[in-house]
């Protein structure tokens, strides 16, 4: 059986030197309980920015501009499947959330909150990749 290529967009969502990050609910079968950023998988004839645009929206009620990739990185740890992330930087015109039924909660991080809230995986990313470099995170 071939493994099944799932490509997956996450928006770096900053607001006034934070950044957003999401709860994912106990219910979700995959990183439930987690913080993680808001985005989503990418539908066949979608584009990368327009899939990351909807699932922020569809998530968190926001309505984001995708800035630019800031790194790619592939999660191969399933048989059946491998992921590939795409962490776009993007910008939110506001700071009023409205929560989807796949998160229970949200927080504007600083730089010291992420490190606190996310997994090591992803912040040897961050760290990798010069995120927490960024000029406009606090």
């Amino acid at each position: 059986m071939e493994k099944k290529l799932i490509v997956v967009v996450k928006g770096f969502v900053i607001y006034d030197g934070k950044v957003l990050l999401v709860k994912r609910a106990m219910h979700n079968k995959i990183g439930g309980g987690n913080w993680e950023l808001p985005g989503g998988k990418l539908k066949v004839g979608e584009d990368l920015e327009e899939t990351l645009v909807r699932e922020i929206e569809e998530e968190t009620g926001l309505v984001v501009k995708p800035d630019k990739i800031l790194y790619a990185s592939t999660i191969n740890d399933d048989p059946n499947r491998q992921l590939v992330f795409l962490q776009y930087l993007c910008r939110a015109n506001s700071d009023v959330i409205q929560l989807s039924e796949e998160h229970t909660d949200v927080c504007w991080a600083t730089k010291d909150v992420i490190r606190e809230l996310l997994h090591l995986e992803l912040l040897h990313d961050f760290e990798k990749h010069g995120i927490f470099a960024l000029e406009d995170l606090q």
